[in-house]
């Protein structure tokens, strides 16, 4: 496994948004597009199962210590994190940008630098993992593993929801 990046976020929304941006090519500056297209649960599943805009929920604003690694992450490396999920994501043009989901709330198609990878062409399986430094303060200061896998398809996924990287019984997406 290899490092890409290492970031730290401060977000205002309830989670990230992975994406490459052919994905929101067709999108106007200052458009509303969380509102208008991303806010249903069903819409969002949608965009997450065509591997458009990998976008997951925190279920919290806050800082957030993002560690990008390319490769897969081991049976025993999931397991060290007690909330994982699986997303997929199409690269185009080796550009990937990780967002705070409110910035979907009225569009600036500029993704800071700060907060793109280069990736190779093609579809990637991404694991989600993070152990929250504080359980009953969520948000704070808390590490969240992305790991981009190649692979040769753009895997399947059967979320019929939100993504939601938290604990499965406060999960009301």
């Amino acid at each position: 496994m290899k490092t890409l990046r290492t970031l730290r976020m401060e977000i205002e929304g309830l989670g990230f948004v992975v994406y490459s941006p052919f994905a929101m090519s067709g999108v106007a500056a200052r458009d509303r597009f969380l509102h208008e297209h991303f806010t249903e649960p069903e819409d969002v599943a949608a965009f997450v199962r065509a591997g458009r805009l990998a976008g997951f929920c925190t279920g919290s604003p806050g800082t957030y210590n993002l560690e990008l690694v390319e490769g897969a992450l081991d049976l025993p490396a999931i397991a060290g994190f007690p909330w994982a999920i699986r997303l997929a994501l199409e690269v185009r043009d080796q550009t990937v940008c990780i967002r705070d989901l409110y910035d979907f709330s009225r569009w600036n198609p500029s993704c800071p630098a700060k907060q793109t990878l280069q990736l190779p062409d093609g579809f990637y399986r991404l694991t989600v993992g993070t152990r929250p430094t504080h359980p009953d303060d969520l948000g704070v200061d808390q590490d969240i593993i992305i790991a981009f896998e190649p692979m040769a398809a753009l895997p399947e996924l059967t979320w019929e929801g939100v993504p939601f990287l938290g604990d499965p019984e406060d999960d009301e997406a």
